[in-house]
């Protein structure tokens, strides 16, 4: 890896750390992509460039010989509660409340925002209690 490829995974990991919940670097992400002069199929094929790269060097670093790696933040299964699969993408819990958050704070999804605050609610019970199946 040259210089510069090295120097932006760098400025990508600084810049997410200056924010304190992962929607505010995402809209920070959205607005660098609205001001790109790039084509939405170039920044599909990086991110999934990035989140392929990132499975890999999970495992390299972890040791973790499985696939149910979340392609989205890069944790196993094993640091997780839930795995969820589909034929493209695994996601975990974490990540599938984090969009499920940044969906209901579209404009106009107001049901959505009121159902995610309904089971925000119901989930932070579960884990104050620490109800299981």
């Amino acid at each position: 890896m040259d210089t510069n490829d090295q120097n932006g995974i760098n400025w990508l990991v600084r810049e997410s750390q200056k924010y304190e919940h992962p929607d505010d670097f995402v809209a920070f992400l959205v607005s660098q992509m609205r001001s790109s002069s790039r084509t939405t199929h170039t920044l599909k094929y990086t991110v999934g460039a990035l989140r392929t790269a990132l499975g890999i060097y999970v495992r390299e670093q972890t040791g973790e010989t499985t696939s149910s790696i979340c392609n989205f933040c890069g944790k196993s299964s094993e640091d997780v509660h839930v795995m969820m699969a589909s034929d493209e993408a695994i996601i975990c819990d974490e990540c599938a409340v984090t969009a499920l958050h940044t969906i209901s704070h579209t404009k106009g999804q107001w049901y959505l925002r009121f159902a995610f605050f309904v089971f925000r609610t119901v989930a932070s019970f579960g884990r104050i209690f620490h109800w299981e199946r």
